[in-house]
């Protein structure tokens, strides 16, 4: 199966101009969704319903989308329809451009409210419904995301779309003296040159493949022989047939799995994790976790967002999955993944003491 590209445009847009993007992934099948809702919540059926059958036809999808576009994907869709997105002047806060409209024509809530929709003289309808749905419906966005903005965006701020970009761990490009609408040749030279330079650095988070396992052992290695060094009076030197076999069965285990974070499709980080569930007993109660049994990052790649981007779509799986916590265990010697960790938000919980005879 191939790669695919999905192409959302904006307002008076069309799937047509999918085209552009097809010089710029040679590699990918190029397609453009031509959505007909005109409202957040009937484009979440729509878009999930179309996604939903893509992502069936193909090994990885990555979302571009345009202004309104990537306002109904943002709302509509998560990590498990989409591995990777690149966002073009969006509209990253509805409720903040409705209420600027608002301002724009004189409107109160108020009077909104009472009236549910009023007309402005600059094309566009404002609606109570509309108003009241974004409120009750905040983003919630959790796929590797870049980010394209032009400075002198009349819809989006600068200092809406870098809070957006800050909270949703997304990169963020601006364009000096661009616009909303990217257009005159100039600015789709700045578009394709910043598509260039983000897809030969896109990263995807995702669970492993079996042909992806002996690399996945290979980063295992690394991270074993870290640990012999630390404490060799405890671990040892090597990484014998009994320990690489450990990772295929946690692939093929309906209790743990294996994940992966790809830079242009090679394993440069790995996760394996554990899903546990313990009865309550006499001593403890019932438990439900997820545990990360195992992480690590080539050590030629730290450093460059791998291991945040790992932890991120755990944590996401664990909360998609109804599990109650996420918990991993580091060794004291290894300074650097506890202050890792820390920044992640993790909280110690549990203490091992020893003293040496």
């Amino acid at each position: 199966m191939k790669d695919l590209i999905v192409y959302v445009h904006g307002k008076g847009g069309s799937a047509g101009e999918a085209e552009h993007y097809k010089t710029l992934f040679p590699n990918h099948e190029v397609i453009g969704f031509d959505y007909r809702s005109q409202t957040p919540w009937k484009a979440k059926k729509e878009f999930v319903a179309f996604f939903a059958e893509k992502k069936k036809q193909c090994k990885h999808l990555t979302l571009i989308a345009n202004s309104i576009g990537a306002y109904f994907a943002l709302s509509s869709l998560d990590q498990t329809l989409v591995d990777r997105a690149y966002f073009i002047s969006p509209i990253v806060d509805m409720e903040n451009l409705i209420c600027n409209m608002m301002q724009w024509s004189n409107v109160t809530e108020q009077e909104l409210a009472e009236k549910r929709e009023i007309a402005t003289n600059f094309g566009e309808t404002l609606s109570w419904e509309y108003l009241c749905y974004v409120r009750k419906h905040p983003i919630i966005w959790n796929v590797p995301t870049c980010i394209l903005y032009g400075e002198h965006d009349n819809l989006t701020s600068i200092e809406t779309v870098s809070a957006f970009a800050t909270q949703h761990h997304a990169d963020l490009t601006v364009m000096p003296d661009g616009e909303h609408w990217f257009h005159t040749e100039e600015q789709m030279q700045f578009l394709d040159h910043w598509l260039k330079k983000e897809k030969t650095q896109a990263m995807s988070v995702r669970y492993a493949e079996l042909s992806e396992l002996p690399r996945v052992n290979e980063l295992r290695m690394m991270v074993s022989g870290l640990h012999a060094e630390g404490r060799p009076d405890i671990f040892r030197v090597g990484f014998c047939e009994e320990l690489q076999h450990r990772v295929y069965q946690a692939f093929e285990s309906s209790g743990a799995d294996v994940i992966v974070a790809c830079v242009e499709n090679e394993p440069r980080g790995f996760a394996v994790v554990q899903y546990i569930d313990k009865p309550e007993s006499a001593y403890m109660r019932a438990q439900h976790f997820y545990h990360i049994e195992e992480f690590g990052v080539d050590e030629r790649y730290r450093r460059c967002g791998i291991g945040t981007a790992l932890l991120c779509f755990c944590k996401a799986q664990a909360k998609h999955r109804g599990f109650d916590r996420v918990t991993l265990d580091v060794w004291t010697f290894n300074e650097s993944a506890q202050k890792f960790y820390a920044a992640a938000g993790f909280q110690p919980y549990r203490c091992f003491l020893e003293s040496q005879t």
